[in-house]
């Protein structure tokens, strides 16, 4: 379903807390937001997104990285950060609700969904919001690159650094990027698109009997 045709509600409580002794909800707004999901598992690419942050920071200082999700990789992530000295760039929110991902979906210049088996669920999210998603190059991705977003090998974290930072600095590439993000959903994974499709193959299947 399209998860961002309904009006956001507030800002969610959840949210507020989550992000009060890290920064104001302000100054989100103010920065790029670079945002990571669904899981801190082996099979994402959590590593490769920390290793990319200091090149993008040193190049894109106003930008924020949010990590949402849990898995046994926390801990290591988190000891990476503290290493390289990014504690002030990067959020950890661990699991949020629905809606709150939503609003992370709505404030974010691009998503990084680095699942190592091919893109899911976190790309079609973004894309309903019209936001150019960064994945591992696979059979099971459903980014086009250089048109809603980028692709990148396993465990290449420069080439990582490097696409962020080219839509960060670009804003034509990135309303590119953005509006067939968007026009990718609405053509193949809208589900009204999707039931009209089995309708006529239904139907075809019918009169051909």
């Amino acid at each position: 379903p399209d998860i961002a045709r309904d009006r956001l509600g507030e800002l969610s409580n959840e949210l507020v807390e989550k992000v009060a002794s890290f920064v104001s909800i302000d100054t989100l707004f103010k920065n790029h937001v670079v945002l990571y999901a669904p899981s801190l598992r082996p099979i994402y690419g959590i590593i490769e997104f920390i290793k990319a942050i200091p090149k993008v920071v040193s190049e894109v200082p106003n930008t924020i990285f949010i990590v949402v999700g849990e898995g046994e990789l926390k801990e290591k992530a988190m000891k990476m950060v503290k290493e390289l000295g990014i504690r002030d760039r990067i959020l950890f929110l661990g699991r949020v609700s629905h809606e709150t991902m939503r609003f992370l979906y709505s404030i974010a210049t691009v998503v990084c969904d680095l699942a190592y088996p091919g893109t899911g669920t976190t790309t079609l999210e973004a894309f309903c919001f019209g936001k150019p998603v960064i994945g591992i190059r696979s059979p099971k991705s459903v980014i086009t690159h250089g048109v809603n977003g980028f692709l990148i090998r396993r465990g290449d974290h420069e080439a990582l650094a490097n696409y962020i930072i080219k839509i960060l600095k670009d804003p034509y590439l990135r309303a590119f990027l953005a509006s067939n993000a968007r026009k990718s959903y609405e053509e193949k994974f809208s589900i009204e698109k999707r039931i009209k499709r089995l309708y006529k193959l239904f139907i075809s299947l019918v009169r051909s009997r």
